[in-house]
């Protein structure tokens, strides 16, 4: 027997050390002119909506009266009001984007610094593509995302249900940042900045520290249990204020309007009214894709392993996010200071290079920058994250180690070269400041705590999923980079920061904070100076 539903996808030298701090609880792309949304803020509208039942029906073939062709996701709604969302939130003042590519248009709703689509995607996207999983044998499907129950009015209230290289738009057909992605048996595929995947320009699929974010907007900070991240007692704030069996029903506390969809799993369509899974951009090895599950049963919301030909919804979220409101120091604001600590007294300096102002912070018997340098130099080379000048602004820029140690100009400390530079060593820092020693990170790192966690979490900026900043360090999640020729790559963006240092680099992870080799050139890293 042929399970239509869920089978079909879309395949489509001198080491200087660094200091690094990584996220704890942790389980660029083109597009045309005609692709350009608009948003505007509309009210939301209530109605009224019936359920179907909760039991499961097979996804292809006629052994069931209830069963219908796969054909009939052809036939899905792509009407002007997008899907049908009967239980919105009245108190909430929603958006709207119109998805230009069908003109449906979607409800959206800023949380915290996001902004999220207030229903699932309901986008019919369609590809004919070999399938190689069949007992049967290889066959075509020229279905790849499906409505609950094969019903196009499902589709209307719902949104469409996805496979994970559909969703990740494995195929590249309105981008590349999520090309490969799809599940041939043993596909992994590398990812580097917003994923756009199956939403609409300016929007994309959001990652697991995205949802890990709207968690901790929504007021629970997630937990690892299993290797996965789950929030307690956050499950009603987020779920849709009716249609959920066995008063199942939530709050709806910020709009963002959960309703219980079901799932498809292996040929079969599963808990209408009980449960709702999301898609994360983010897979667990070759087989997996990691999703986001809420149940009618518990207030919990968390991350499960999904095989990548299950079918699971979509929830957009707007490239740009949206800031708090920075501090004033000095007469000045920056967007690099809307994390710092509003408790602390920090002081500010100016680099009369180019005349950046930066905070500055006392802790312990030292002086350091509170924020990383944005210095751009004529020599060496320096990097934005995802080269947008943004990041540039609120992280500060990543450097060489060359360009971090001034080489040209301060005793050739490149990639390669055995140095031994002079102690204080300036380097790319401001006049009066330096690149820091390992021995004077040891000593921040004993005066913010007594063990590897402890350390990591008040060195952290607010920024963070878990970000203490007992001491007004304000260390920002910048990520990684790796530029080595052509080869360019950018990840884990609020998740880790690296810092480069004279003779060593303390990475932190987790919670822990470890010293350990960089890679010189072709990883480039946070410079954060210290006062002379």
């Amino acid at each position: 027997m042929k399970y239509g539903l869920l089978k079909a996808f879309a395949l489509g030298c001198v080491f200087p050390l660094t200091i690094a701090l990584n996220a704890c609880d942790d389980d660029g792309s083109t597009s045309s002119p005609a692709e350009q949304l608009s948003t505007e803020v509309d009210q939301a509208k209530t109605g009224s909506e019936s359920t179907k039942s909760s039991s499961s029906t097979k996804a292809g073939g006629s052994s069931s009266s209830s069963e219908k062709s796969n054909n009939a996701a052809k036939s899905s709604s792509s009407n002007s009001k997008g899907t049908y969302s009967p239980c919105l939130n009245t108190s909430v003042s929603y958006g709207k984007v119109t998805d230009s590519r069908d003109g449906q248009v979607y409800r959206t709703v800023t949380i915290g610094t996001q902004t999220w689509m207030a229903e699932n995607l309901n986008y019919a996207a369609y590809v004919d593509v070999p399938i190689s999983l069949n007992d049967e044998g290889p066959y075509k499907s020229d279905s790849s995302s499906w409505c609950y129950d094969n019903d196009p009015v499902d589709c209307e209230k719902y949104g469409r249900l996805f496979t994970w290289g559909v969703a990740m738009d494995s195929a590249a057909r309105y981008s590349t940042t999520g090309k490969g992605c799809g599940y041939d048996g043993g596909n992994m595929c590398t990812t580097s900045g917003f994923v756009r995947g199956i939403c609409p320009s300016g929007w994309h699929l959001p990652s697991a520290e995205e949802w890990n974010r709207l968690l901790v907007a929504v007021g629970s900070r997630p937990k690892i249990v299993g290797g996965l991240p789950m929030a307690y007692n956050i499950g009603s704030k987020l779920k849709s204020s009716c249609g959920w069996d066995e008063d199942g029903n939530g709050t709806d506390d910020f709009g963002f309007s959960a309703n219980p969809a079901g799932s498809a799993t292996t040929g079969y369509f599963h808990d209408l009214g009980q449960n709702v899974y999301f898609w994360s951009s983010d897979a667990n090895g070759y087989v997996y894709g990691i999703s986001w599950k809420l149940s009618k049963s518990n207030d919990l919301m968390k991350a499960t392993n999904s095989l990548k030909f299950y079918g699971r919804y979509v929830r957009c979220m707007r490239d740009e996010v949206n800031l708090p409101e920075s501090m004033s120091l000095c007469g000045v604001k920056k967007d690099s200071w809307v994390y710092l600590n509003p408790n602390i007294d920090y002081g500010c300096m100016t680099d009369n290079r180019d005349g950046q102002v930066y905070a500055t912070v006392s802790i312990g018997s030292q002086i350091w920058m509170a924020e990383n340098l944005n210095y751009e130099p004529r020599d060496g080379w320096s990097a934005c994250y995802n080269n947008t000048a943004r990041y540039c602004d609120v992280y500060g820029r990543l450097y060489s180690f060359a360009a971090a140690m001034d080489s040209v100009n301060q005793g050739g400390c490149g990639r390669g070269v055995d140095c031994t530079p002079n102690i204080p060593h300036r380097g790319i820092c401001p006049d009066g400041w330096h690149i820091p020693t390992r021995t004077e990170f040891d000593t921040l790192l004993s005066t913010v705590g007594i063990d590897d966690s402890t350390r990591s979490v008040g060195l952290r900026s607010k920024a963070w999923m878990l970000g203490l900043d007992d001491y007004g360090f304000s260390a920002a999640p910048t990520g990684h980079a790796y530029i080595c020729g052509e080869d360019e790559s950018f990840s884990s963006l609020d998740e880790i920061t690296d810092f480069w240092s004279v003779d060593g680099s303390l990475y932190i992870k987790d919670y822990s904070a470890k010293w350990t080799n960089g890679n010189g050139r072709c990883y480039p890293r946070s410079v954060r100076c210290i006062k002379d």
